[in-house]
C-alpha cells in the first residue's frame, strides 16, 4: 500500500513541475490587486442611515421577498445618499466600499436583533434547531444522487 502511494506522489510531483513549466511559458503574470480600505466613518455612517430600520426589519414578520425589497431599497437609500462626490471633502466612496459597508452594517443590525430579542428572524430561539433530514438513494440523476431537508417551521 505505501509503495503505492510512493509511487502516485512521484507522479503527481512530475505533473506539477510540468505545469509550473507550462506557466511560465505561456501563462499570465500573477495579478496583484491591492485592496482599498474604505474611508474612515464609512461604515458608521451608513449605520446611523440605515441601521435601526434595518434591524427593525429583520424583527419583524415579513416575507424572504418583502426583506429583500426592503434590503434592496436601504442599500439604495445608502448609495444615493453616500454615493455622490458633495458628501464633504474628499471623493465618493466606490460602489465595492459603499457594498462592504452596507454588507457590515446589515450583519451586525441582524446579529444585534437576533441578542437582543433572543429569537431569530424566523421566530425560532437562540437554542432551537431546524430538523434535518438526509437519505440516500439510487443515482438516477447526477445532481439528485442525495436529498438534505431542512425544514423551515
Amino acid at each position: 500500500m505505501l509503495q503505492a502511494v510512493e509511487v502516485g506522489q512521484t507522479a503527481v510531483a512530475e505533473i506539477c513541475v510540468a505545469i509550473e513549466s507550462w506557466a511560465k511559458k505561456i501563462g499570465k503574470p500573477k495579478r496583484t490587486a491591492s485592496l482599498s480600505s474604505p474611508p474612515e466613518g464609512l461604515e458608521e455612517k451608513v449605520r446611523q442611515l440605515v441601521g435601526p430600520e434595518l434591524k427593525a426589519l429583520f424583527m419583524s414578520p415579513t416575507t424572504k421577498d418583502q426583506r429583500n425589497a426592503a434590503e434592496s431599497a436601504a442599500g439604495a437609500k445608502v448609495y444615493e445618499t453616500l454615493g455622490s462626490a458633495d458628501q464633504g471633502a474628499g471623493s465618493a466612496p466606490t460602489a465595492a466600499q459603499l457594498t462592504t459597508a452596507i454588507k457590515a452594517v446589515k450583519s451586525g443590525a441582524m446579529r444585534s436583533a437576533v441578542l437582543d430579542h433572543g429569537r431569530r428572524m424566523d421566530g425560532r430561539a437562540l437554542t432551537d434547531i431546524r430538523p434535518i433530514q438526509s437519505r440516500a438513494g439510487l443515482l438516477f440523476r447526477r445532481e439528485a444522487a442525495r436529498t438534505l431537508i431542512v425544514h423551515s417551521g
